[in-house]
């Protein structure tokens, strides 16, 4: 892989982990309607996938968005 590569890469992981941390906080922490709760939610779940690293997250908000009852998908 190039050197230009690499760095593009390593640039766009960054910069998805920082976006993955601003929506998590967000979502755990934001004053939200739950119509942007759940779009923000929706997205971040979608994103992280199976990701083992966001698991309790989603465990935490898939339970939210039951209390809430939003439907996330």
């Amino acid at each position: 892989m190039s050197d230009t590569a690499f760095d593009m890469a390593v640039n766009n992981a960054k910069k998805l982990g920082e976006c993955l941390g601003v929506m998590k906080f967000l979502i755990e922490h934001g004053d939200l309607t739950d119509f942007n709760w759940g779009q923000l939610s929706r997205t971040y779940v979608n994103v992280t996938g199976e990701d083992l690293y966001s698991q309790d997250t989603i465990v935490w908000i898939r339970a939210e968005a039951i209390r809430r009852g939003v439907d996330i998908g």
